[in-house]
């Protein structure tokens, strides 16, 4: 099958925790929190229509932990996100995600607001690593990352995230009518 762009509507970038660490304890089963920043690398705003309609995918590689990532709409209007501003709640434990913007960036803090959010399960007193892979889509474009989480058990829970990454949105792919040499050729006779 042969594949051909989609035009696009929301180009974004998005700066994420490329590994979390999580300490747990035995009664512990999960933690939801404010991940993520969303940057809008297009030309034109992000208005809310497309912003909180953007979906998300996540998968695990172990089938005992799974993931939920959303926008959250916090209520008081946050959007539009202009050309080159990044979106997104900071605090002490995420502050990291900082890193990551580019000279020339604004960034839009929505704390205490949370936003950007991920929510994952785990049962009681899990203990090792795990890689989620997940997409998020917003208008016309995906972007595909990872994070790695490390789960330790301990007495109480904390949340640290040591690094970030970034990576910019493509055009979601769409699939072109396939075609025989023969019928393209009868178009230029």
């Amino acid at each position: 099958m042969a594949l051909a762009s989609a035009a696009s509507a929301a180009t974004f970038d998005l700066i994420w925790p490329d590994r979390i660490d999580v300490t747990t304890y035995p009664g512990n089963v999960g933690f939801a929190t404010d991940y993520a920043l969303v940057v809008n690398k297009g030309l034109t705003n992000i208005e809310a229509a497309e912003f909180f309609g953007t979906s998300f995918t996540a998968t695990s590689s172990n089938s005992a932990v799974t993931a939920y990532a959303f926008i959250n709409n916090p209520g008081p209007a946050i959007t539009p996100i202009l050309p080159n501003e990044a979106i997104g709640s900071v605090a002490g434990f995420n502050s990291v995600l900082t890193s990551k913007l580019l000279a020339g960036e604004s960034f839009h803090n929505t704390t205490p607001m949370a936003v950007n959010w991920i929510h994952v399960d785990y049962p009681p007193g899990f203990s090792g690593s795990v890689v989620l892979d997940l997409t998020m889509t917003m208008g016309g474009n995906v972007a595909y990352y990872q994070i790695l989480a490390n789960f330790t058990l301990g007495s109480e829970f904390a949340i640290s995230i040591p690094s970030a990454a970034r990576v910019s949105s493509r055009p979601i792919p769409t699939a072109a009518k396939s075609a025989t040499w023969g019928a393209i050729k009868r178009l230029y006779r």
